[in-house]
């Protein structure tokens, strides 16, 4: 590479004064944390649409997407009451009483 060449780095700092490079670091930050909490693959793309203006110009118009999956909950089953009301535990069902005997 040529070093009279600007780096990209460099372009992704200036463009709209820093706010890309902020929001690549804010993203890129939750999904990490996303990735190692839930041990989850996250997706992070950034898009640059390059279009001249004039002889003189081109144009970046950036465009971020974070892809994080969405943890689906579990199904719990319940039991119904008459009332309406739903327990975890059948209520048909006796509970046992147990002692707890302390180790030594």
């Amino acid at each position: 590479m040529s070093d009279s060449i600007t780096r990209f780095s460099a372009h992704i700092a200036q463009i709209n004064q820093g706010e890309l490079d902020d929001e690549l670091t804010e993203k890129l930050t939750k999904a990490v944390k996303k990735a190692m909490a839930d041990a989850v693959s996250c997706e992070l793309t950034l898009k640059l649409k390059i279009k001249p203006v004039n002889n003189a110009k081109i144009e970046l118009n950036p465009s971020i997407t974070l892809k994080v999956p969405e943890l689906k909950p579990k199904n719990i089953q319940f039991y119904p009451t008459g009332d309406g009301d739903l327990l975890v535990d059948d209520p048909k069902q006796p509970t046992l009483d147990f002692n707890v005997t302390p180790l030594r």
